[in-house]
């Protein structure tokens, strides 16, 4: 039953994107939802030099029309852009043909049952995890294919209340309830992968200290996390 309700959750995001593509930049950026994807794009590109010049491969999990993909591509070595909309990332491989970049494979795939071959210096999401039906196996799962000493990265939504009726909003639209999470238990997942150096932020419609609707995380597998993540898991 679980398998059958995952893949037609699947299948509906995909219809989903699969028409929004042509449109989908100017609809980030030139609506009422472009206050949320710019303050990310802001984070993000603010991590550009700390994180991704210089390095090897990139994994990117639903990297779409490539809105982050791209910027990447100009810093690391390769970018192995994943998503489940073949329309989304046919128009991320015209953006890169067009601009000239070389080094971006495009994957189409569920990341949830298998993901690419090989290790990874960075692997990164920009509003995507909210998508995935079990986010702390996911995270165990990429942990696994990360360099010692590579990078996680990723933004996707905070609980809270204002978040809440986004999230309403978005089932109506797209009939799914996207998932969102506490910095706590972003916390907890990625300790139990076997990360260390967790860094948490929250953004958008903070007061003082508190709230905020988005979550900036960035941690680190360090030399030894698969023993660490085994020993997580017992715990």
């Amino acid at each position: 039953m679980l398998h059958a309700e995952t893949g037609s959750r699947l299948k509906t995001v995909q219809l989903f994107y699969d028409d929004l593509a042509p449109n989908y930049d100017h609809e980030q950026f030139q609506t009422a939802v472009s206050m949320s994807k710019r303050k990310e794009y802001d984070l993000f590109s603010s991590r550009l030099p700390e994180l991704f010049a210089g390095a090897g491969r990139v994994l990117e999990i639903g990297a779409g029309t490539g809105i982050f993909t791209l910027p990447i591509a100009r810093h690391c070595r390769e970018v192995v852009a994943v998503d489940i909309s073949r329309n989304m990332l046919e128009v991320l491989a015209k953006k890169a043909a067009d601009e000239g970049v070389t080094n971006i494979r495009t994957v189409i795939c569920d990341v949830e049952k298998s993901a690419p071959d090989g290790t990874f210096s960075v692997i990164c999401a920009f509003a995507s995890l909210e998508y995935m039906a079990d986010v702390p196996g996911l995270l165990r799962r990429l942990a696994r294919h990360l360099e010692p000493g590579g990078v996680i990265y990723f933004i996707t939504a905070r609980r809270s209340f204002l978040r809440f009726f986004i999230q309403f909003g978005n089932a109506v639209r797209q009939r799914l309830w996207l998932k969102s999470h506490s910095p706590w238990e972003i916390r907890e997942m990625l300790r139990t992968a076997g990360c260390e150096q967790i860094e948490i932020q929250s953004h958008l419609f903070k007061v003082f200290r508190c709230g905020g609707m988005l979550l900036e995380v960035v941690a680190r597998r360090t030399a030894g996390a698969d023993s660490l993540a085994a020993r997580n898991q017992k715990v």
